[in-house]
């Protein structure tokens, strides 16, 4: 008989999804997949929080977002607009990623997450 004093079977681990992920390996990262994630994450028993904080056990993130490049016509406003949403994405991702370091809360990407469920076979 052996016993397992940490391991609590109406214990339910907390995790803060982020990103888009891409499941299909399509290339192409999609809000649909994050969906996925998070559903996977609900019917294995998960509870999903909406803000990362210091009762979170894991921080699940989708692909990382490129740093934008500057428009070349600095005032043409589609150009811009697109480059400031494409870097508050990118400046979103590194201050999670530095805000679950500094909590200690491991770090998950798509393809760790997806090992650790057994979605992928080794």
């Amino acid at each position: 008989l052996s016993a397992n004093v940490v391991y609590d079977p109406n214990f339910t681990f907390k995790f803060h999804v982020h990103g888009n992920f891409d499941l299909d390996g399509t290339g192409q990262p999609t809000v649909t997949d994050r969906r996925r994630v998070e559903t996977m994450i609900s019917q294995w028993g998960g509870d999903l929080t909406e803000q990362l904080s210091y009762d979170v056990d894991f921080l699940v993130m989708g692909k990382e977002p490129e740093l934008p490049r500057r428009p070349e016509d600095p005032l043409d406003p589609v150009a811009n607009e697109t480059y400031n949403k494409a870097l508050k994405d990118y400046e979103e991702y590194a201050t999670l990623v530095a805000e679950a370091r500094d909590l200690k809360i491991p770090i998950l990407n798509q393809n760790r997450f997806l090992i650790l469920i057994g979605y992928y076979q080794r």
